[in-house]
């Protein structure tokens, strides 16, 4: 995924997502790329339910339902869009979080579901959005201390 992400075809895929009409007028036939990607989170989802097989020993039901999808949405949403390891974070934070506060609470949905609105509104590019903000200002406080200030103009009296 990461390799795909980082190739040409990516790089259109970005451009697609940003500005779909000069995509277009740059000559690209966004609709052979939509198809790209919808044949490629196809193939990714597939391997990703080929492991669960794998690791469950089988596949039960629940697993095609709403629920369950809307759930990668919310990870996403959480970790960070546009990002490969956003999904991860958040599903990390969201499951980790349920299943320490169930242990405290009936109420969790409703905790895990204040985290989400928190995070959307406070933060809507996600953790990984707030984390390049904060290493973006950390970095700039930085250079703005270290940088040496410009030479003051020296008068020679004449």
């Amino acid at each position: 995924m990461y390799r795909l992400v980082n190739s040409s075809v990516g790089l259109v895929f970005r451009m697609i997502r940003e500005n779909e009409q000069r995509a277009e007028m740059l000559g690209y036939n966004v609709t052979v790329y939509k198809m790209i990607a919808f044949i490629a989170s196809g193939a990714f989802a597939g391997v990703a339910g080929a492991l669960a097989v794998y690791v469950n020993g089988f596949v039960d039901a629940s697993r095609f339902s709403l629920i369950v999808a809307g759930d990668a949405i919310i990870f996403t949403m959480l970790g960070g869009r546009a990002t490969l390891i956003g999904g991860v974070i958040g599903a990390v934070l969201i499951e980790g979080t349920s299943n320490y506060v169930s242990q405290l609470t009936d109420a969790y949905p409703l905790i895990v579901g204040l985290l989400l609105l928190v995070t959307v509104v406070v933060e809507p590019d996600g953790l990984i959005g707030l984390w390049k903000r904060l290493t973006d200002r950390l970095t700039s406080d930085v250079t703005e201390k270290t940088a040496e200030p410009p030479p003051s103009e020296v008068t020679t009296d004449e």
